[in-house]
């Protein structure tokens, strides 16, 4: 009788707690394959940040010589001061 009792309350509770584990092992498995990706990621945006960076300082470089030998035209006063002229 007690053993009949056992198996009716006991097998089920086994049953649940082995889903649970399983369950729990596969979100672990997937997370960590996850951060990996994520990181590959990141590293990607962070190298393509790196680079428009260097082509933005290059760019600023480049129209700093352009205007400092004069083959851009002067830039006009700032339109407070021609308003007050």
């Amino acid at each position: 009788m007690v053993l009949g009792i056992g198996m009716f309350v006991v097998l089920p509770v086994v049953a649940m707690l082995l889903r649970h584990q399983k369950f729990m092992a596969e979100l672990v498995h997937r997370n960590q394959t996850g951060d990996a990706g994520l990181h590959e990621r990141l590293g990607r945006i962070e190298a393509e940040m790196a680079m428009l960076k260097d082509r933005m300082n290059s760019q600023i470089l480049h129209f700093e010589e352009m205007r400092r030998s004069s083959s851009l035209p002067p830039q006009p006063e700032p339109i407070s001061e021609r308003i007050e002229s």
